[in-house]
């Protein structure tokens, strides 16, 4: 226990080589964190790509579904499916419609994992 405490309160040297390495570690592991996190996730496009594909439809009518949750004219529709083509810009209606999907997927994962119900 003693030679812990030397090597802890140890010369100024040894404390900073340690703080050092300490820092390389805690930063190592939080960056192998996040790249797992972020591996996971899919992108909005993605999900947008994902939810089309499943329901044998066009990404332009998924906008045209959340539009019309949001009473969004369809001629802002098609400017914001310009938009979205030309530039990956995605609208607050879709964003809400893709957040909503989401959660009535995990729903479903919840009932698939217990048929009998929660």
């Amino acid at each position: 226990m003693s030679d812990l405490v030397d090597l802890l309160l140890g010369s100024t040297t040894r404390r900073l080589t340690i703080s050092i390495l300490l820092a390389v570690i805690i930063t190592t592991a939080i960056t192998f964190i996040l790249l797992k996190f972020k591996k996971g996730r899919k992108t909005i496009e993605e999900r947008l790509f994902d939810i089309s594909r499943a329901r044998d439809c066009s990404e332009y009518d998924l906008f045209m579904e959340a539009a019309g949750m949001w009473n969004i004219p369809e001629a802002q529709v098609q400017e914001d499916f310009k938009r979205y083509l030309l530039g990956s810009e995605i609208p607050h209606y879709i964003r809400s419609y893709l957040r909503a999907e989401e959660k009535k997927d995990e729903l479903n994962g919840l009932f698939r994992m217990w048929p009998g119900g929660i």
